[in-house]
């Protein structure tokens, strides 16, 4: 299913919409109201309500990603307001596409240390909404489950998991599965403490099969014991048969700060390079195929390394139409894209082959692209700390499909 975006880039750097089609609520009686559970009144009242008392929020957020036996952890400082589309990031250590992040709701900057270079992206409404939308939903679902009017079928409909990537958008490495649907449980898990904090721990595990690439789909979140905000989450699913696990989690929380209009204004390095790409109407897929259906042009399937996950593909309008696909592991990444009619081309780089056609290969410090044309439409393969022979091996798998 197709998820309309207006703005192609800007919206590749928010939530990761996770949607499953329905949620069964299992929770026992004794597991809500034996031992430490909530009160009597369920787990708490005007859910809502207490989300929308956080105006806004500073804290240090760290992202573990774990595939195996691979684990990257990336630090960064954050300042954001829920909902509104407003934050900034600043990296602290650990991988990333980006240093600095800083979105006002309507203009987004990225900043790029390595190559000192500045993105600068706008989008035609400061609303985006937010992941928290959903949590009143699982709170209430889990009352109802031991409510005298609760539904004894154990089915309940409008209900998913939060997106794995958090608000504001997290780096670009920190992705999920595109596609994690079937049906949920949800349960109370009781209470934990997240940097000295109360939380209240919310599971939710896949309880119905569902066809790969995605499947055993878990995600339990840590929600602050009096403002309902997620001060940590960690979402699981197996893919390729193998587990990989994203944890994201909140220290040194402070809730309403009284943040400064000033802290989402970005003023670019005096020497850097100012980039303003297009932004376009994009379209984002759960899978190739879904891609394949709707796309005026042909999709490759190209051959990744076995460590790549699909976590994103697109189709772009506009001028230029384009489609795009997206694959991760916990440190890299891997984009293949193809657009029509053909970008003049850089010249510069080293000269290769691919398809029979003239290739350039481009080495960017820690970014590589390879990019060739066949009868006037322009692919390019792409990567963050590839090296040039898997790089190449892709374009090649590639070719002019």
């Amino acid at each position: 299913m197709a998820v309309s975006r207006n703005s192609a880039l800007f919206f590749l750097l928010f939530a990761l919409a996770v949607v499953a089609t329905s949620v069964g609520v299992v929770v026992g009686l004794e597991a809500l109201f034996g031992g430490d559970g909530p009160a009597e009144d369920g787990l708490g009242a005007n859910v809502s309500t207490r989300l929308d008392s956080v105006d806004g929020l500073t804290a240090t957020r760290e992202v573990t990603i774990t595939r195996g036996t691979e684990t990257s952890r990336t630090v960064e400082r954050v300042a954001l307001k829920p909902g509104s589309g407003k934050i900034r990031t600043e990296r602290l250590s650990g991988p990333g596409l980006d240093d600095v992040r800083v979105s006002n709701g309507s203009v987004l900057w990225l900043y790029d240390r390595d190559t000192d270079t500045v993105q600068r992206f706008s989008r035609e409404s400061g609303a985006t909404g937010s992941r928290l939308d959903r949590i009143p939903s699982l709170v209430a679902q889990l009352n109802a489950s031991v409510g005298e009017t609760a539904d004894t079928s154990g089915e309940a409909v409008g209900v998913s998991p939060l997106p794995v990537v958090p608000d504001g958008g997290h780096s670009q490495d920190a992705v999920g599965p595109a596609g994690a649907q079937g049906s949920y449980t949800v349960s109370y898990q009781g209470t934990d403490a997240v940097d000295g904090r109360s939380a209240i721990v919310i599971e939710l595990v896949q309880s119905s099969p569902v066809s790969e690439p995605v499947s055993n789909f878990t995600q339990t979140l840590w929600l602050d014991s009096d403002r309902y905000y997620p001060l940590k989450q960690q979402t699981g699913w197996t893919q390729g048969g193998k587990r990989r696990v994203i944890t994201t989690t909140y220290r040194n929380v402070t809730f309403n700060p009284g943040l400064e209009t000033g802290t989402f204004v970005f003023e670019p390095p005096a020497n850097a390079t100012i980039e303003t790409p297009e932004t376009p109407d994009q379209q984002q897929y759960d899978s190739i195929g879904a891609l394949r259906e709707d796309a005026r042009l042909s999709v490759p399937t190209p051959t990744v390394p076995e460590s790549f996950t699909l976590v994103r593909a697109t189709r772009t309008t506009g001028r230029i139409d384009s489609i795009g696909l997206r694959y991760a592991n916990s440190s890299r990444v891997l984009t293949v894209a193809k657009l029509s009619p053909s970008i003049e081309p850089r010249t510069d780089g080293e000269n290769l082959t691919v398809a029979g056609q003239q290739a350039t290969y481009r080495n960017l410090g820690p970014k590589q692209v390879v990019t060739w044309s066949c009868d006037s439409v322009q692919y390019k393969v792409g990567g963050r700390n590839v090296p040039q022979p898997q790089l190449v091996d892709v374009a090649r798998s590639v070719g002019c499909k």
